[in-house]
């Protein structure tokens, strides 16, 4: 009997864990600044190393002004984050320059 109430415990304290689990959010930016899709592929990359993205997307097609589609855990990681890293992003044609601007 003690083993079942114990195991019911963790069962009841999981679930409740489990419903406090972060929030995901998602938000669509709109990127100045892009020659091509390699562009938004680099940009993705250097997303992936913020903690707190979960993933990244391109939104319809690449265009001078694209839109990105971000989803990520708001504990983690801040949206003044996202675009300080989306804008410092390296060029695919010119990786010493970061032409990239957050159209906010």
């Amino acid at each position: 009997m003690r083993s079942f109430l114990f195991i019911a415990f963790l069962l009841v304290g999981f679930s409740a864990a489990s419903q406090d689990v972060d929030t995901i959010t998602t938000i669509e930016v709109k990127i100045k600044g892009v020659t091509c899709a390699n562009d938004l592929n680099i940009i993705g990359e250097n997303l992936k190393e913020l903690d707190g993205i979960v993933s990244s997307a391109l939104v319809g097609d690449a265009k001078p002004t694209s839109k990105m589609e971000i989803t990520y855990n708001p504990t983690l990681v801040v949206v003044d984050s996202i675009y300080a890293r989306i804008e410092d992003s390296p060029s695919c044609d010119f990786p010493d320059q970061k032409p990239y601007k957050v159209k906010r």
